[in-house]
């Protein structure tokens, strides 16, 4: 079952004799509400940076692919130019074109690898933070049950501030 904080804000609680004081449920159900709010945005806006990041490798992906060919080309290219370039009088401008176009290629490669691993690495981060979000959903959900518990509070829980402070702190 899902709980939205709209669920929590609706929630109504029985009074019973020796309950727990309506107001300060109600009180402390509005602060829950409002956190857990406050990280289901949070969640949505890191799932939307996960997609775009996940949308950004694919096409640099498709990007490396394309400068490999382009790669595979450059280097039949060297080949027919190597032949052209035997001639005495076109071997030092044929190194020299080489030479710069196996640099330019290999710089090109390495600045798409390098993105690519950047984005690898946002992703990873991004992943670690839905997933402490997630956690901190999963607290919240288990402090609000756990306090809502008659049986699990001291009995005067609802008399001593100090002592629900130290309560919640027990608490997972």
């Amino acid at each position: 079952m899902t709980i939205t904080a709209r669920d929590i804000q609706l929630k109504q609680f029985k009074v019973k004799f020796r309950g727990f004081d309506v107001q300060e449920v109600d009180f402390f159900l509005d602060q829950l509400a409002e956190g857990f709010t406050n990280l289901e945005i949070d969640n949505r806006r890191m799932a939307e940076s996960l997609k775009n990041a996940k949308i950004e490798i694919e096409e640099l992906k498709a990007r490396e692919e394309k400068l490999k060919r382009a790669y595979q080309e450059l280097k039949k290219n060297l080949v027919s130019l190597k032949d052209e370039a035997q001639s005495p009088s076109n071997q030092n401008t044929s190194r020299m074109i080489i030479t710069e176009a196996q640099r330019e290629s290999e710089r090109i490669l390495a600045e798409a690898r390098t993105r690519v691993e950047r984005l690898n690495d946002d992703i990873q981060d991004l992943m670690k933070q839905k997933e402490m979000i997630d956690d901190h959903i999963r607290k919240a959900i288990e402090l609000g049950k756990a306090i809502l518990k008659n049986n699990d509070c001291p009995t005067n829980y609802s008399e001593d501030n100090d002592l629900k402070v130290k309560h919640l702190r027990q608490i997972p």
